[in-house]
C-alpha cells in the first residue's frame, strides 16, 4: 500500500521530476551531466516542449522486501592480528546480543577491532589493526568468520583488507563507541530506504535548482530601472510586452531616436513651459517679420548690385562717354571759329540751357529761343544782336538740337536714372539691430550677412568712379538667405502651434507626447 501511494504521488509530479526518480531508481546516483539534462527537461516542460520520452515510474518501484536476518556465529583462524592466536574459534552463541569478556590482556579489544574491520564500522571508531609486535615473523593478516544468513550457515575469508558486505548491518559496541557517540556531538540514526531515496531526490532537485538559478542569473536583464515619469508612456508599455517573437523592425521603430525627434522634444518642452502661448505666438511672428525684412533687403541689394545689373550700368556709362566724345568732335567742327574756348562743353551747354529758360520764362515769353528779331538783345549781356551774333545764336541752337547732342542727352539721362534707382544699403550697425530683432544667433549667418552688406556697399561706391572699360569684380551671393528663410518658416510653424495651444488648452496631450518622446530617447541606447 505504501509503495502504491508513493508511486501514485510521484506520478502526479512534474515530468522531469519523474525522470529524475526513474534514473535514481536505476543508478542510485546522478552525475553533473544527468543534472544538466534534468535542468534542460525542466525548461522544456515549462515551455510546453517536453520531448516524447517515457517518464512513467514502474508501479513496483518502491515495493519493500523482508529484511535479511544476519547472526554472527564465530570467528577463527586468526593470524597476524595483534597477539591473537586462538586454538579454538570464538563462538557468539545464538542470542541477539553477544558479550565478550575476559581478563586484561586476554584479547578482547583485538577481537572487537577485528570485527569492526570485517563488518565495516566507521573509521573514527574502527581503530588501527596492528600485527604482533613481539613476533619477528611477518605474518599476513587473515581471519575466517562464520554467520547465519537466512538461517543458512555462511563463511567469509578475510585477507587483511576490505569488508564483508553481508555484515554491514552488524552493530558493535565498546568503550570507544560510547566515547564517539555519547561523549561527542554525533548521533546514531537509522534512515529507512524510502526516506533515503527521498533525501537523494531532494538533493537532485536542489542541484537542478542551482543549475537553473545560474542560467537565470546569466540571462538577467541588464536594462536599467525604468524612470518613474515614463511608466505611462507608450514606449514603456511596449517594452513590457517584448518577447522572443518581437521583430527587429518593431524594435527599431520604438527605439530609433532621430535629430528630428530631439527637435520635437525640445519644442514640446518649451510649449509646456510657456505660460502665455498667445503672447509667445505674437513674439515669434514679430521675429518672423524682421527675418523676412532682412531677406527682402538682401535680395533687393543682390538684385540691384548683381553682376548683370552693374555691367548694364557700366555699359550705359560707356555709351554716354562714347556719345559725348562724338558730340564734342561735332562741336569742334561747328564752333571752330569761336572766339572763346569751351564752346560745346558741359559747362557751356548748362549755361545755354539756363539762358534758354531765362528767355522763355522771363525775357521773351512765349517766343522760341533764341530770339533773333531785329530789336532783340542777348539775354546774357543785353547787347543788341549783330547779324554775326544772330547767326552764331542760330548755329548754337542748331548744335544743341542736333541728333548727336540728343544722343548725349539721352545717354546721360539713362546713366542718371540707373544710378537713381540704386537703393541705399543699410549700415552694418542697422543690420545687426535687425538681426537681433529677428532672434538670429547663428554667428556664421551673422558674419556672412555683414560681409555681404560691406561688399555691396563697396560695389555701390565704386560704380560712380569705375572706368567704363574696366572689368567688374564678380560677387558670389552666399547661400545664407535659405538659412534665414528656414528660421522664418520655423517661427511661423512654432507660432501656429502656440496659437493652437492657446485655443485648445492641450497641455495634457502635450505632456503625453513629451513622455512618449522621452521614453523613445531612453530606449534608443538599448537598440
Amino acid at each position: 500500500m505504501a509503495s502504491s501511494s508513493t508511486t501514485d504521488w510521484l506520478s502526479g509530479r512534474a515530468k522531469w521530476l519523474q525522470i529524475a526518480t526513474k534514473r535514481l531508481l536505476e543508478s542510485g546516483e546522478l552525475n553533473e551531466e544527468d543534472i544538466s539534462k534534468l535542468a534542460l527537461l525542466c525548461k522544456q516542460e515549462a515551455n510546453d516542449e517536453f520531448p516524447d520520452i517515457d517518464y512513467s515510474i514502474p508501479s513496483n518501484a518502491f515495493d519493500t522486501n523482508d529484511s535479511v536476518e544476519i547472526r554472527l556465529c564465530s570467528i577463527s583462524e586468526i593470524a597476524g592480528v595483534n597477539k591473537l592466536a586462538p586454538k579454538k574459534p570464538l563462538n557468539f552463541g545464538e542470542s541477539n546480543i553477544a558479550i565478550v569478556y575476559g581478563d586484561n590482556g586476554s584479547g578482547k579489544s583485538g577481537y572487537v577491532r577485528l570485527l569492526k574491520h570485517i563488518c565495516g564500522a566507521r573509521d573514527c571508531i574502527r581503530g588501527q589493526l596492528h600485527k604482533n609486535v613481539f613476533s619477528t615473523e611477518d605474518i599476513a593478516q587473515k581471519a575466517k568468520i562464520s554467520f547465519l544468513k537466512k538461517n543458512s550457515l555462511t563463511e567469509h575469508e578475510w585477507s587483511g583488507q576490505g569488508v564483508c558486505e553481508d555484515l554491514f548491518s552488524v552493530d558493535i559496541f565498546d568503550t570507544s563507541f560510547g566515547r564517539v557517540f555519547m561523549g561527542g556531538e554525533d548521533e546514531v540514526s537509522y534512515e529507512p530506504p524510502i526516506l533515503s531515496f527521498f533525501s537523494k531526490l531532494i538533493y537532485v532537485c536542489d542541484k537542478v535548482a542551482m543549475r537553473l538559478d545560474t542560467e537565470a542569473e546569466a540571462l538577467k536583464s541588464k536594462m536599467p530601472n525604468i524612470p518613474k515619469d515614463l511608466f505611462k508612456s507608450d514606449g514603456v508599455d511596449w517594452l513590457e510586452s517584448v518577447n522572443k517573437k518581437t521583430s527587429v523592425k518593431e524594435i527599431e521603430s520604438h527605439c530609433s531616436f532621430t535629430q528630428g525627434n530631439e527637435s520635437e522634444l525640445q519644442d514640446i518642452q518649451k510649449r509646456i513651459a510657456e505660460r502665455s502661448p498667445a503672447d509667445k505666438a505674437k513674439q515669434l511672428m514679430n521675429k518672423k517679420k524682421h527675418a523676412d525684412s532682412i531677406i527682402n533687403d538682401v535680395q533687393k541689394y543682390l538684385t540691384h548690385f548683381s553682376d548683370v545689373s552693374c555691367n548694364k550700368l557700366i555699359e550705359a556709362k560707356k555709351q554716354y562717354s562714347l556719345k559725348k566724345i562724338a558730340a564734342e568732335a561735332a562741336a569742334n567742327d561747328v564752333f571752330s571759329e569761336a572766339k572763346l574756348e569751351g564752346i560745346g562743353s558741359d559747362v557751356w551747354i548748362e549755361l545755354w540751357e539756363v539762358a534758354r529758360k531765362y528767355s522763355e520764362d522771363l525775357a521773351y515769353k512765349r517766343q522760341k529761343f533764341p530770339v533773333v528779331e531785329n530789336d532783340s538783345v542777348c539775354v546774357l549781356c543785353h547787347q543788341p544782336l549783330t547779324e554775326e551774333a544772330k547767326q552764331r545764336f542760330l548755329s548754337f541752337e542748331s548744335y544743341i538740337k542736333g541728333e548727336t547732342q540728343k544722343q548725349v542727352f539721352q545717354a546721360e539721362k539713362e546713366v542718371k536714372q540707373a544710378f537713381d534707382i540704386l537703393p541705399d544699403i543699410l549700415s552694418v550697425e542697422t543690420l545687426k539691430t535687425k538681426i537681433d530683432a529677428a532672434g538670429i544667433d547663428n554667428q556664421v549667418i551673422i558674419t556672412a550677412l555683414a560681409d555681404t552688406v560691406i561688399t555691396l556697399q563697396d560695389r555701390k561706391t565704386k560704380l560712380h568712379s569705375i572706368d567704363p572699360n574696366a572689368a567688374l569684380k564678380s560677387i558670389i551671393p552666399p547661400p545664407l538667405l535659405e538659412e534665414i528663410l528656414k528660421i522664418s518658416q520655423g517661427y511661423e510653424a512654432s507660432a501656429t502651434k502656440y496659437l493652437e495651444d492657446a485655443e485648445k488648452d492641450n497641455r495634457e496631450e502635450l505632456q503625453k507626447n513629451l513622455n512618449n518622446l522621452r521614453a523613445k530617447k531612453w530606449l534608443s541606447p538599448m537598440c
